[in-house]
């Protein structure tokens, strides 16, 4: 029996001689041979109708098993991709969240927004299928940054979210507050903007899927940040499956940093898939798709203020920001340029 360890004791690693040697087992060197190809056909516009798709000629490419649409998950009834944290704002009103759908229905709101699945043989013979996909798009107005997000009068991203505000949230004592600055004999004063982030990770997000058709399991293998709120969302919210007709498994993985922790729409979109065709699925991003795909992080305008007296002692400080929160609320987005914030805001 191994003695007990110690606080502060160094432990050995375990895994660096397999990763050193090539060993490691990432998500798409482990898919077996004999899954079907996955690519996702992405809106090339920020904001626009989708007026049509026509399929017919894609369906008719060689090595093609099935093209899915948001007709047909919408026909399944694949519910919203949901956020699990939340703000209110001084009523008590949580944070507006629309629906997030796997696949947009009528509308795409960002660039990268899935208007197609396509399912082949191969990744070249979907690509070629994606080619002859042809997608009616009726392009509109679309909004960026927060000042024209904010802007009277712009145009909404979803139409049940008035002045395209999620919320308006705030936290301490804004009278006192306001009574340091008032007394204050020097205010100091920045404003910053933290730029939008994308995270390129060595190892982009990939999936892969089996079927045990006497079991009626469906099994997705993926790069992940923790496998226990994707499966209980992806059962409950988004699949409406039993929570043993799903297993969700994570390996290696090759740089998570956040963005990995969420639910998407594509491991998603593959377990449906995989039950539907009652084959196995196989999905890489690959560089250029991880931009518009993955959550990315801050772009936040913030306004900060320090309150002295006259010996530079510190009196209150008071910080007023805008965050860009883009088309959809993710998983943790809520609370991060919020709760998050606040608990730092009084440090370096």
């Amino acid at each position: 029996m191994n003695a007990p360890l110690k606080l502060g004791q160094s432990i050995a690693r375990r895994e660096d001689r397999r990763f050193l040697t090539g060993k490691g087992r990432y998500t798409d060197d482990t898919a077996p041979a004999g899954t079907l190809a996955v690519l996702f056909v992405r809106s090339p516009h920020a904001h626009a109708r989708i007026a049509g798709i026509d399929r017919e000629a894609a369906l008719a490419s060689p090595g093609v098993a099935a093209i899915y649409t948001a007709q047909d998950t919408a026909a399944d009834k694949l519910g919203h991709l949901p956020a699990i944290s939340e703000i209110k704002d001084a009523a008590g009103n949580r944070h507006r969240e629309p629906p997030h759908l796997p696949m947009p229905v009528g509308k795409v709101r960002h660039v990268g927004d899935i208007v197609a699945m396509i399912v082949a043989d191969t990744l070249d013979q979907a690509r070629d299928a994606a080619d002859l996909l042809v997608v009616d798009y009726e392009e509109l107005p679309a909004v960026v940054t927060v000042a024209q997000a904010l802007r009277p009068g712009a145009v909404l991203v979803h139409d049940e979210v008035p002045g395209n505000l999620m919320c308006r949230w705030s936290k301490g004592d804004a009278a006192a507050t306001d009574a340091a600055f008032t007394k204050a004999a020097h205010v100091s004063k920045l404003t910053i903007r933290s730029p939008r982030q994308i995270v390129h990770y060595m190892e982009t997000r990939a999936a892969w899927s089996a079927y045990d058709a006497g079991a009626d399991l469906v099994t997705v293998t993926f790069g992940s940040q923790g496998v226990q709120i994707p499966h209980r969302l992806m059962c409950e919210r988004v699949l409406n499956v039993a929570k043993d007709k799903l297993r969700l498994i994570t390996e290696d993985v090759g740089g998570g940093f956040g963005p990995k922790y969420p639910i998407y729409a594509e491991p998603t979109l593959i377990a449906w898939a995989t039950r539907k065709l009652g084959r196995g699925l196989r999905w890489t991003a690959d560089r250029a798709e991880l931009a518009l795909a993955d959550s990315h992080s801050r772009d936040l305008v913030a306004t900060g203020e320090l309150a002295l007296d006259a010996a530079g002692k510190f009196l209150g400080v008071r910080v007023k920001a805008e965050a860009n929160y883009g088309a959809y609320v993710s998983m943790f987005a809520p609370t991060i340029a919020t709760t998050g914030m606040s608990k730092v805001i009084s440090g370096l």
